[in-house]
């Protein structure tokens, strides 16, 4: 179920990418950076939703050493 939505997500963000190069006036532009950047926002979530559960999985005794590295990466 999680990749038919990323690639939804994807799908969206790639559109919305073309569009606003493509894009003939500001209005346009702007509905559609709104709509890229919905797109790029799910797809975030979903890769961290999926990156958080092979962690979690994978690595259940080191749980709180991956999520501090994970946000200490996320910051940097």
């Amino acid at each position: 179920m999680v990749r038919p939505t990323l690639l939804v997500c994807l799908g969206i963000l790639l559109a919305a990418s073309i569009g606003c190069a493509l894009s003939g006036d500001i209005y346009t532009l702007l509905a559609l950076r709104l709509v890229q950047g919905l797109g790029g926002c799910a797809t975030m979530v979903i890769v961290y939703a999926i990156a958080g559960f092979v962690l979690l999985t994978l690595c259940l005794p080191h749980r709180g050493q991956v999520t501090a590295a994970a946000s200490t990466a996320t910051v940097a």
